[in-house]
């Protein structure tokens, strides 16, 4: 399936169940695809201030963190919430 379709597809079945949908690291296809829909950023993508800017204050935006400093950062920065443990 291409991965458009399955983006749309993903994104009409969360607003139907009233679920968020948060798109990993594409911030240009979060915007696409409408106000309800957020993103989520590493450490190694696009930092956190840049990507509230991009998405504006309405959007949820989520960090991933692997210590206190990172954590405190991205919430400064304007982060809703945070990505932790082994993998983030």
């Amino acid at each position: 399936m291409c991965v458009c379709v399955c983006v749309c597809v993903c994104t009409q079945v969360c607003r139907a169940a009233g679920v968020p949908l948060v798109i990993n690291d594409r911030i240009d296809i979060a915007l696409a695809l409408g106000p309800d829909v957020g993103v989520h950023i590493g450490q190694s993508d696009i930092p956190t201030a840049t990507a509230r800017a991009l998405l504006g204050p309405g959007r949820m935006l989520g960090v991933s963190c692997k210590t206190e400093a990172e954590a405190r950062a991205a919430v400064a920065a304007g982060a809703d919430y945070l990505g932790v443990g082994a993998g983030a």
